[in-house]
């Protein structure tokens, strides 16, 4: 917002100095010694065109904001895709490059690349977390004594297999609260 104000600022600056240089015209015009035809068409093309640089600057000063929101509304869109966890995002690159925001294409390129990298990432994580599981899991099994893996809460994540041999009873799906009161 910081950036549209300070454009807006030299869009008023711009009207003033336009006004300004317009205005002096203008007087010069008035001592001027010139036919009375002439003092008028000038004065005439003098307020035309102060009226058209105003209307431009108005024109500018309110419709530029809104260019900026439309053309950063596709990143917007993608942006809330991913803040809600979706990394599969498939970004059409035709759809960018035919608008004329050359930066607004390059922005949504340059996030395509950041979406791969995340990707990319995701899934190693992913990978690993898994890997890391079944080192676990198959160290517990390797044990002759038994295992309980329980969470905060009581539920039991882990049993092994040492341990439903002796127990039957026991199942993932239980809390060790319940198990706990079985056993005894």
């Amino acid at each position: 917002m910081k950036y549209i104000s300070r454009i807006r600022f030299f869009i008023i600056l711009f009207l003033l100095i336009a006004l300004t240089h317009g205005l002096i015209i203008y007087v010069t015009l008035q001592n001027a010694n010139l036919n009375e035809q002439t003092r008028t068409d000038l004065n005439n093309i003098l307020i035309f065109m102060g009226i058209l640089e105003f209307a431009f600057a108005m024109i500018f000063f309110f419709y530029f904001p809104v260019f900026i929101r439309r053309g950063l509304s596709s990143v917007k869109s993608l942006l809330d895709e991913v803040s809600r966890g979706n990394y599969n995002i498939e970004i059409v690159d035709e759809v960018y490059s035919k608008r004329d925001e050359k930066q607004i294409c390059e922005l949504v390129q340059l996030f395509a690349k950041m979406m791969f990298a995340v990707n990319r990432f995701d899934k190693a994580k992913r990978e690993k977390i898994v890997e890391y599981k079944s080192r676990l899991d198959n160290l517990m099994r390797m044990t002759e004594n038994g295992f309980i893996v329980v969470t905060l809460d009581g539920t039991i994540r882990f049993l092994s297999h040492s341990l439903t041999n002796v127990f039957r009873n026991l199942s993932k799906s239980k809390t060790s609260s319940t198990v706990i009161i079985r056993l005894i």
